[in-house]
């Protein structure tokens, strides 16, 4: 009897023995899974941080870029324990040839804790501003030649004379260009079938914030008021006379009809924005801007724009940047011996004339964005490196 009951408390000793043994093995399991639990749990959220700090400097690179597209120098920060260093590549560049013309890259290198993590994106202009030029509705081209992308929504009408697209032009299905004999098309880009772009609507009311002055009535102005933004409730002519000098730098928002008619012998400077809720009519007998120069000129309208150039011998139109936004049409005629150079973008949602020019696309006109409809930034690629 005392060897059964020997025998029995060998058999417990031996269960508790194996028991305890398996409940270490298992609490040394579950200590080495939380500790590594807890391992992952941390390097994943340093991973986390580090990206959006890295993430915060592309946002900030594409930020201003939407306030001035030709901006290039460096931003860093220091963010949530860590910091970026966001740089803006404008093409074209040695290090990365493979960036179109009016595209950027935003690269931006995060730093978190002796760790480093580097996001790269493309961007680009909304498919309305990476055009030299699009018409929603009708385009009339004579004897002109188009740097840069083309597109319209209706109709592309080439009179006689020779016409030249070096870079893409797209339209909708069955909207091919019509060639009038003996006028010659050629495209250098491709030629591609795209759905019509839609133009937006031109917002008078966020124009017209924070003006400087107000004047009620039409206006006929031979020297420029001394105020940065002004709002004219009636017509504005702008027309000095034999040396007089109108020299503008700001914003002039004019809710009627704009009209700029510099006399002979008169000097006109014009660097800026000019949003009309009618039409914009620019007939100068003198020179407008008269040498190459980096001024910038936007003009807005809600109705048409119409520029002759017949008295001016200036080289370009405007001498710098030019942006036409046109919710109506647009007529542009230069000379047959001397073709009108454009540098910028035009827009019309109407018809659109344009005879003896060339228009070079140059993204310089949208250093400042905020009195161009619609203008956007879109991303349209991300790269982790």
């Amino acid at each position: 009897m005392d060897r059964f009951f020997g025998a029995e408390r060998g058999s417990v000793l031996v269960m508790v023995l194996v028991f305890s043994a398996a409940l270490l093995i298992l609490g040394g399991a579950l200590i080495t899974y939380a500790v590594n639990d807890n391992f992952i749990a941390r390097h994943q959220e340093h991973d986390t941080r580090l990206y959006y700090i890295a993430e915060a400097g592309i946002e900030a690179g594409v930020a201003a870029l939407r306030k001035n597209y030709s901006f290039h120098r460096n931003i860093e920060q220091e963010i949530g324990g860590g910091s970026y260093h966001a740089t803006i590549i404008i093409p074209p560049h040695a290090d990365y040839p493979e960036l179109p013309a009016g595209q950027r890259m935003v690269i931006s290198t995060g730093r978190l804790e002796g760790k480093a993590l580097t996001l790269k994106v493309i961007v680009s202009l909304n498919d309305l501003y990476s055009k030299a030029l699009m018409v929603s509705s009708k385009l009339h081209l004579t004897n002109t030649t188009i740097n840069g992308n083309l597109h319209y929504n209706e109709l592309l009408k080439v009179l006689p004379g020779t016409t030249e697209i070096r870079g893409d032009l797209s339209y909708p299905q069955g909207k091919a260009p019509e060639i009038v004999p003996p006028a010659v098309l050629t495209v250098t880009g491709q030629t591609s079938i795209a759905p019509p772009i839609p133009i937006p609507t031109i917002d008078f009311d966020s124009f017209i914030k924070d003006v400087d002055i107000t004047y009620t009535g039409s206006q006929t102005w031979t020297t420029a008021p001394p105020f940065k933004k002004i709002l004219v409730k009636g017509d504005l002519t702008v027309r000095p006379g034999k040396d007089q000098t109108f020299d503008f730098n700001g914003v002039i928002i004019v809710q009627g009809d704009l009209t700029i008619n510099p006399q002979k012998g008169a000097n006109t400077f014009l660097n800026g924005s000019f949003v009309a809720g009618g039409g914009i009519k620019v007939q100068p007998d003198a020179d407008i801007n008269p040498a190459m120069n980096e001024k910038k000129v936007i003009f807005v309208s809600n109705r048409y724009i119409n520029i002759s150039t017949t008295g001016s011998t200036a080289p370009a139109l405007f001498g710098g940047s030019v942006l036409l936004f046109s919710k109506g049409d647009i007529n542009i005629s230069g000379k047959t011996d001397d073709k009108l150079q454009i540098f910028g973008t035009i827009i019309a949602e109407g018809t659109f004339y344009l005879t003896d020019a060339v228009l070079t696309y140059d993204p310089d006109v949208f250093i400042d964005s905020d009195y161009i409809p619609g203008l956007q930034v879109v991303i349209r690629e991300w790269l982790k490196l």
